[in-house]
């Protein structure tokens, strides 16, 4: 008992006194192929972007480089080399990257063109679908490039784009004047929304399955199509800052989750705020917080609080370093 409350405190000293890291990954939902785990336990999670797909999440380091963790069937981690990048999305099974250059960088299957991504270094915004993908142009012109069965690569002409989001067979964008146009599959009415009651004064968008989501500028959220779930049954309020599709961050930096619930998406979800920008996968969703302004004894996985997941990474190198494996100890 000596050796391991001995052990215990050192740990919290040695973790303690590091430096604090750029922010924390927090992820929930389902977690099969640990695509909620990953990094989560780490005490140098120093991120500053996250993104999933089906089964796995991409996270870019304040260093610039790509990591991830889960599934990788398809070749989902393997991410490319550099320390240039300074935006990700996931799809499906495919990840795009944006470089600080401007030009995209796509990796997974490519069974349906989805890593024909186009050329160029004039890009300013990734989105991904289902199997395909979409981006912005400085001269705020759209492309789209994949799987295009529905029509959903088919994007609009225009050089008055500010935003684009895909969905699994739909994409969705806001023009200057903050109108909505949305393209692709309809037979939930995921396209038409707001667009027929020629609204102008969305700010944010998000496209589902078979829905889509829009924030206005007055901070409230309206959604339309396929609502089985309860994913259109949007929460009230206009305090709402960022958006995705079946959850928002409110301005105080808290988490609201709405739709179904099969894999804890909205019961596990954190009750805390401070949180800063919010992404999700297909089943699991992410949010980030910032750094912490300063290191917290027993803080071991820099999340800025002490609870029961530094406890557990305490005991895990308690017990690498009771059954004497060369190098455990050595921090």
């Amino acid at each position: 008992m000596k050796k391991l409350l001995c052990t215990m405190v050192l740990l919290v000293v040695l973790f303690a006194s590091q430096s604090c890291f750029a922010g924390y990954i927090e992820a929930w939902g389902d977690d099969e192929y640990g695509q909620c785990s990953g990094p989560n336990s780490s005490p140098d999670s120093n991120f500053i972007a996250v993104a999933g797909g089906y089964c796995y999440t991409i996270a870019i380091r304040d260093d610039g480089t790509l990591t991830g963790w889960g599934c990788n069937w398809l070749g989902q981690i393997d991410v490319p080399d550099g320390n240039d990048y300074v935006a990700i999305v996931g799809g499906g099974m495919h990840t795009y990257a944006l470089k600080s250059g401007g030009s995209i960088v796509g990796w997974g299957p490519n069974n349906a063109g989805q890593l024909d991504v186009p050329d160029g270094n004039d890009f300013v915004a990734i989105h991904a679908g289902g199997s395909n993908g979409y981006a912005l142009r400085e001269n705020s012109t759209l492309e789209g490039w994949g799987l295009n069965n529905y029509g959903q690569s088919d994007v609009p002409d225009g050089n008055d784009f500010v935003a684009v989001h895909g969905g699994n067979n739909h994409g969705i964008a806001i023009r200057e004047d903050g109108s909505i146009i949305a393209w692709g599959r309809d037979d939930e009415g995921q396209c038409t929304g707001p667009n027929s009651c020629g609204d102008s004064n969305f700010v944010a968008v998000a496209a589902g399955s078979y829905h889509s989501v829009a924030m206005r500028e007055d901070g409230s959220l309206v959604a339309w199509g396929d609502n089985s779930e309860g994913q259109c049954d949007v929460p009230s309020g206009n305090d709402f800052v960022a958006l995705e599709k079946h959850f928002a961050l409110k301005s105080d930096g808290s988490i609201v989750v709405w739709g179904d619930d099969y894999y804890g998406q909205v019961s596990s979800a954190p009750e805390d705020d401070g949180y800063t920008n919010i992404s999700r996968g297909v089943y699991h969703y992410l949010a980030m917080k910032p750094a912490c302004t300063q290191a917290i004894e027993g803080d071991i996985n820099g999340d800025c609080k002490v609870d029961f997941k530094d406890l557990a990474i305490m005991m895990d190198h308690w017990l690498e370093c009771n059954r004497d494996i060369p190098g455990s100890c050595d921090m």
